[in-house]
């Protein structure tokens, strides 16, 4: 049998693991949590899972183990530029879409680098050569980088 318990199945929208009932080898459970700007926060959540068999004969074997999972906001949509002159840009984008964010992060890179981002990937990776410029307030939607 396969259990999990812990913060995601505690709040809204709740975490659904399925099965959850007894079932022959091998044991397959799916996670699945369907996050909300709501749930983003700083400290990851804990999920404590649960094994364990039913043996015809003897003691039944117990196994936990603990995942921390991370909920990051979306990227801000709709990124515009205009170049203003050779040492200055400006961008635009749609509002941002979570109301309780604070900031948004500028990072600036010298010439372009098209990548994958990774979903489980929190930040920029060092790999890309971006640069942290500002922090910004979330309810900003342009911002003009003038290489200070």
């Amino acid at each position: 049998m396969i259990e999990a318990f812990g913060g995601p199945f505690e709040i809204s929208p709740q975490a659904e693991l399925t099965p959850n009932e007894f079932q022959s080898q091998p044991a397959i459970s799916n996670f699945s949590w369907q996050t909300s700007c709501g749930n983003v926060r700083e400290r990851p959540y804990e999920v404590i899972v649960k094994i364990s068999d039913s043996p015809p004969a003897g003691p039944s074997l117990v196994d936990f183990a603990t995942w921390q999972i991370t909920v990051v906001g979306p990227a801000p949509t709709g990124l515009e530029t205009t170049q203003v002159n050779s040492e200055e840009i400006n961008l635009t984008w749609d509002s941002y879409s979570c109301p309780q964010a604070d900031t948004l992060e500028v990072w600036r890179r010298v010439d372009s680098f098209e990548f994958e981002v990774d979903e489980c990937q929190v930040g920029m990776p060092p790999f890309a050569g971006y640069e942290l410029i500002d922090l910004i307030g979330a309810r900003e939607v342009s911002y003009r980088d003038n290489n200070n």
